[in-house]
Parts: C-alpha cells; sequence; structure tokens
C-alpha cells in the first residue's frame, strides 16, 4: 500500500484507510512518547543568545544578572580578538617609514646623521623657504610700511660717498 501512496495511485477507499493507519500509529506513538517522557524531569528553559541579550540591553528591557555578565564576557572577547587581530594586520603590513619635511628638519635639529633622501627633503625646503624670504624682502622694499613691520625699522637710504 505504501509504493501505491508514493505513487499516488490510491483508490478513494485505500486513501481513507491509510489515513486511517497514519492517524492510529501517530496516536499510538503520541502515548508512547508521553509515557517515555514522564520519567524524565522538565527541561530547564533555554538560555536567551547572547546577541538577544545585547539588543534587549540597547532597548532598555530588564535582563537578568547572569545574562548581562555572559554578554559583557562575550563583548570582552570580541573586543579582544579584534584588538589582537589588528596588531597582527598591523605587524604583517608594517610600512616602512617614509621621510617626510618635518621628521628631516627634527632629525637635523637634533643632530641625527640624515639619509639621502632626507638631506633632499631639508634641501628642498631650505630652497622655498630661501624664496618666500627673498619675496617678502623685495615686497616690503617697495612699500615702507611693509618693510617696517617686516623689520622693525625704516628702509635704509644709501649714503652718497661724495660729499
Amino acid at each position: 500500500m505504501y509504493a501505491k501512496y508514493k505513487a499516488g495511485t490510491l483508490t478513494e477507499e485505500e486513501r481513507v484507510k491509510w489515513e486511517k493507519l497514519r492517524q492510529m500509529r501517530r496516536t499510538n506513538y503520541q502515548k508512547y512518547s508521553a509515557k517515555k517522557n514522564a520519567d524524565k524531569p522538565p527541561k530547564p528553559p533555554k538560555k536567551i543568545a547572547v546577541e538577544e541579550v545585547g539588543r534587549l540591553i540597547k532597548k532598555g528591557v530588564a535582563v537578568s544578572d547572569e545574562d548581562v555578565e555572559r554578554y559583557e564576557k562575550y563583548k570582552t572577547r570580541k573586543r579582544n580578538y579584534a584588538r589582537e587581530y589588528r596588531k597582527k594586520r598591523a605587524a604583517e603590513t608594517a610600512v616602512e617609514e617614509v621621510p617626510t619635511q618635518k621628521s628631516s628638519l627634527e632629525k637635523y635639529q637634533a643632530g641625527v646623521p640624515l639619509t639621502d633622501e632626507e638631506q633632499v627633503l631639508l634641501e628642498k625646503y631650505r630652497q622655498r623657504r630661501n624664496r618666500y624670504n627673498r619675496e617678502q624682502y623685495q615686497k616690503s622694499k617697495q612699500d615702507p610700511a611693509r618693510y617696517k613691520q617686516y623689520y622693525g625699522r625704516d628702509i635704509p637710504q644709501p649714503q652718497n660717498a661724495a660729499m
């Protein structure tokens, strides 16, 4: 009869008989299961998932101290894992320090020997600074007020040698 049921070729009479048989088996199993589980103590309630505890805390719902403690341990563990992962990634992808103008100038002022690249940076900085200072001096020579502001004195007048 099972083969006919699977094939879908049961007649109406056979289908009714099949349903009664299934119902009888289902009730027998339910009785057996109830008798078997009657001796067992009831299962303790399931713990709330840690992520759900976090959501409940954020919503402001009252949660047991045990669940809050579990959530804090979970967060600490995740935080430590992330910190270790970042340290590991930083160690793997350690970037060689690229000299900058500021670092080169600090090394020079501290008396530390400079690499060729740092010397080039420092020289470019000096050239820019000198060019800027020359421009400012030229502008101030044309404007006496600006010269006085920049140097704190009046523009010196050339003295004639023949007096």
